[in-house]
């Protein structure tokens, strides 16, 4: 995968969709942010978008390890590729962009940080695989 670029960058590149300050997360997940906001720039300018306002990011950030994405002024499209966005960010180190899963910061589920991780961030981090109670079974 490429080297992830600075996040910041995306309010440059979009600017009709983003307030300033609206993006909270790493920078693994900008090629995820990079392909939502230009499916929805392109679906919008095609004029097949029901609303006249131009729709805008309320707030990306990481919640519970994966992307949650808010935005206003959205159709059933939009909310459709935002939520693909969010499937994607499942599977996506949010730090370096690789395939990446669901890790927690302590062997403990309760009072933990979830944060989806590669292998490598995870060992960095000291985070510990997240297993379901079905894989003991």
């Amino acid at each position: 995968m490429n080297e992830p670029k600075d996040i910041d960058e995306l309010y440059d590149k979009y600017p009709q969709l983003f307030p300033k300050n609206c993006i909270e997360c790493n920078v693994g997940w900008y090629q995820i942010i990079d392909q939502m906001c230009l499916a929805i720039q392109t679906y919008v300018e095609s004029g097949i978008h029901d609303e006249i306002i131009f729709p805008e990011f309320i707030s990306i950030k990481e919640k519970f390890g994966v992307l949650s994405i808010s935005m206003e002024d959205t159709d059933h499209i939009i909310d459709i590729v935002i939520k693909s966005c969010e499937i994607l960010s499942y599977h996506t180190c949010e730090y370096c962009g690789e395939n990446a899963q669901l890790y927690c910061s302590s062997k403990w589920r309760s009072w933990s940080h979830y944060k989806t991780l590669c292998l490598d961030h995870a060992i960095e981090f000291y985070y510990y695989k997240l297993y379901r109670d079905t894989e003991f079974a």
